[in-house]
């Protein structure tokens, strides 16, 4: 989304409150046209991946290659970054055994209805994934 877009039509909002009633149709138009362009350019906007330990060393690494004007100080620490990703490896992502998605199972508490267990089995998988929080 194109942020100076929505500052401009703003800006004609505003100044739209300022003028005489005939002018503000135009600049209510004007604004309109605006925001429907910020909107557009927001839903065309590709998403940006999660960053993880393994991206981010991929893209030090090529800021390091890349970068004509890191000075001693700068290359020191952009190795020292690479050096503290490198201790973090990508966690290994596995399909659960039917073994383990059963012991989630039965550890879910059985007195609760029906649907509350299983969406607590839900959270479990999920916890097992390293996937936390949710609402």
């Amino acid at each position: 989304m194109s942020i100076e877009t929505l500052k401009q039509a703003l800006a004609k909002l505003r100044s739209a409150q300022e003028c005489h009633p005939r002018a503000v149709l135009a600049l209510t138009m004007e604004a309109e046209e605006l925001i429907e362009k910020a909107i557009s350019e927001a839903e065309n906007q590709e998403p940006v991946a999660k960053m993880t330990a393994h991206r981010a060393a991929f893209f030090m690494e090529r800021f390091k290659r890349e970068e004509k004007l890191l000075g001693p100080n700068e290359k020191t620490a952009v190795d020292f970054v690479l050096a503290m990703l490198d201790t973090h490896p990508e966690p290994k992502r596995e399909p659960l055994t039917w073994q383990r998605l059963q012991e989630i199972w039965y550890a879910t508490p059985s007195e609760d209805a029906w649907i509350d267990r299983v969406w607590e089995f839900a959270r479990g998988v999920e916890a097992e994934h390293g996937i936390k929080g949710g609402a």
